[in-house]
């Protein structure tokens, strides 16, 4: 009687832990068991001290889909009915995310899990995991949609990641503690990696896969963006209260452009004649011309936004993430705030 009792309890508990796993790696070999085991208990937060958020925004404008790294869970808007429709509860420390190019899935980092995930956009069901290691921060596609550059701060590293084959491809060292900023040029040539610790961007040459440049004399440097059609790099110093312009041939600094308090955001608009700085400290976006490179107006009202900036196909608009995951559509051309989803 008492060993029966005991093989029921054990099936009981082998059920509901199976039946609890919604975050479940559909293309992972390991046991139900092992699985059941890394979902029912989070890790520790890791490099909790480094604080970041991310937007990400479908190529059709339809969803977008932010994190904080300090609240343990991302929020799925409608931006159509302007409604939360999803959540993912199963994070620690998000740091990034970003949409395939098609749209149809859409990949997230956590530093804590040491993991890129692929979700389902529609279903927001897992359908793979990239183990980076832990410290796993900023991410880039490439324009084919073939490879991710993920950095790792933790570790001083980038990791190739194989989208085709599903495996890591390289890992490239010779960084110092590379975070959130990284973007890839639109001829998939080259990429540009944020070293935090270093004050610099180093270029990552694609067809050698190793470091090619440096470009120097950004202190604290947070978001980049890249126009390789002017050859010029933009860059945010959160600590010297600028916007950085680098010729990215000579490496010159054109020119440092004054902003408000601790600018995280260095958006660069498609057309190129914009750039949207976030100041966390000012709780506003400064909107510099970048033919003047001056600052024609700041917006205000809005709530530590960082380098979570994301332009709207309508023109003169843009979405901007705020501290408690809520999302400000502001008008940089008339500088106001239009409406903030929640």
């Amino acid at each position: 009687m008492k060993r029966s009792f005991i093989i029921v309890l054990l099936l009981g508990v082998f059920l509901a832990g199976c039946s609890s796993n919604q975050d479940k790696n559909i293309t992972d070999s390991t046991t139900t068991t092992e699985i059941v085991e890394v979902k029912s208990d989070k890790p520790e937060r890791y490099d909790d001290n480094i604080k970041n958020n991310s937007l990400a925004i479908s190529p059709d404008e339809r969803i977008a889909i932010v994190s904080n790294s300090d609240i343990d869970k991302v929020k799925v808007y409608d931006l159509k009915s302007k409604k939360e429709i999803g959540e993912l509860s199963e994070v620690v420390t998000p740091r990034h995310i970003a949409f395939s190019k098609d749209g149809t899935r859409f990949y997230l980092s956590d530093s804590s899990y040491g993991t890129i995930r692929e979700y389902d956009v529609n279903t927001l069901e897992q359908l793979g995991s990239f183990p980076v290691g832990k410290g796993v921060f900023g991410f880039t596609l490439t324009n084919k949609g073939d490879k991710i550059f993920a950095n790792n701060q933790s570790e001083s590293t980038v990791t190739v990641i194989n989208l085709e084959t599903g495996t890591i491809e390289k890992v490239i060292e010779g960084f110092s503690q590379p975070r959130q900023g990284i973007v890839i040029d639109e001829n998939d040539k080259y990429v540009y990696v944020t070293n935090f610790e270093g004050n610099d961007v180093r270029v990552i040459n694609t067809d050698t896969m190793e470091i090619e440049k440096t470009l120097s004399g950004i202190p604290s440097i947070r978001a980049i963006s890249v126009d390789t059609e002017n050859n010029l790099l933009y860059g945010a110093s959160s600590s010297e209260n600028t916007i950085n312009v680098v010729d990215i041939n000579t490496g010159e600094i054109k020119k440092s452009i004054p902003v408000g308090k601790e600018p995280y955001g260095a958006a660069l608009s498609p057309d190129k004649t914009i750039i949207l700085s976030g100041e966390k400290g000012s709780n506003q976006v400064s909107v510099i011309d970048t033919n003047t490179l001056e600052v024609l107006r700041t917006i205000e009202g809005l709530n530590e936004p960082r380098q979570a900036i994301v332009y709207s196909s309508e023109d003169g608009k843009a979405y901007v993430l705020n501290a408690d995951l809520s999302i400000s559509i502001i008008d940089y051309v008339n500088g106001q705030v239009l409406e903030t989803i929640k």
